[in-house]
């Protein structure tokens, strides 16, 4: 079981833990819960589930805050804290009317006595969660504000990759039968393998950016997209060349407030993924090849955009 906790940045709050500890390994993954004691005081009772839960907001801008960051488990660290819930307080108990009572403006410290008549100082008891979230925990910024570059890839976005096939007809003659060698008229179809991606981002905080996402609405990747670190492990996420994903659709939840108060929702993006290209269509007898506007305008089919910037 860690040590009790002092003042220290991104937390400012002293907190115990107690022998009430369980860490659980099961098909979903590890999940940590215990119980902390943090003194009985109206800004701790305010404070210490957003202390530990962490913060989102935009600043007044565009550019995402995200401090503090949901705590950290001390000695596993790929594991934050998600739920931190007040079970109640444990108060002292008054010699001279043998009274239990909890009152706010006590000692802030978890030890020693508030006066001669008080055997105790009064508590709050928590409840507290840790599970797997995959933040980047690499470097400094993962505590910093952030600006761009899709850098919310790595630390609140989860991911969905489902396989799916596509119907793909083929004109006539394109094939012959391998017996006698005489060609087939009929139009034949073969099957694509493609990919759905379902990208899901926690905590967006408001103000929602709508137009961006409806701007690249049907767009294809201008650039590489993805291919994230993934978190403590060394490895990425894969990632999907140019021209090959297209933002399909996205939904978003209900909004709710973080323990700052602040309103967030979690929203969920649709990517296709066509390993082909999506500007790129079957000429007989060649196989795949790019297209565009006949009149000499440059334009695609599917036109390209900066699909990183979804996630900024």
């Amino acid at each position: 079981m860690p040590n009790d906790v002092g003042p220290e940045p991104g937390l400012g709050i002293s907190f115990r833990w107690t022998d009430d500890y369980q860490d659980a390994n099961g098909p979903d993954g590890e999940i940590i819960t215990a119980n902390l004691h943090t003194p009985w005081t109206i800004d701790n009772l305010k404070n210490f589930p957003a202390a530990m839960k962490g913060a989102n907001g935009r600043g007044g801008g565009p550019v995402i805050i995200r401090a503090p960051l949901p705590y950290r488990h001390p000695h596993k660290d790929w594991l934050y804290c998600t739920q931190c819930d007040l079970q109640g307080g444990i108060g002292y108990v008054d010699e001279e009317t043998s009274n239990k009572s909890i009152k706010f403006g006590t000692p802030t410290t978890l030890t020693g006595l508030a006066s001669p008549n008080q055997t105790a100082t009064p508590i709050a008891v928590w409840s507290a969660q840790w599970n797997y979230l995959g933040y980047d925990v690499e470097t400094d910024e993962f505590k910093s504000t952030r600006a761009g570059n899709g850098k919310e890839l790595v630390r609140f976005v989860s991911r969905k990759v489902k396989s799916s096939l596509e119907s793909l007809p083929i004109p006539g003659t394109e094939w012959k039968w391998t017996a006698d060698g005489n060609p087939i008229h009929e139009p034949t179809t073969v099957l694509l393998a493609m990919k759905e991606l379902e990208y899901t981002w926690w905590h967006v905080p408001f103000p929602y950016r709508e137009s961006t996402w409806d701007d690249l609405l049907g767009k294809v990747n201008n650039a590489t997209f993805d291919g994230r670190g993934r978190a403590n492990t060394g490895l990425s996420y894969p990632s999907y060349a140019i021209g090959t994903t297209y933002f399909a659709n996205y939904e978003q939840g209900d909004p709710f407030t973080d323990p700052f108060g602040n309103i967030c929702c979690h929203t969920t993006f649709f990517f296709l993924y066509r390993r082909q290209g999506w500007n790129n269509f079957y000429r007989p007898g060649s196989g795949f090849a790019a297209v565009q506007s006949a009149d000499g305008a440059g334009r695609y089919p599917f036109p390209p955009g900066d699909l990183m910037t979804i996630f900024d």
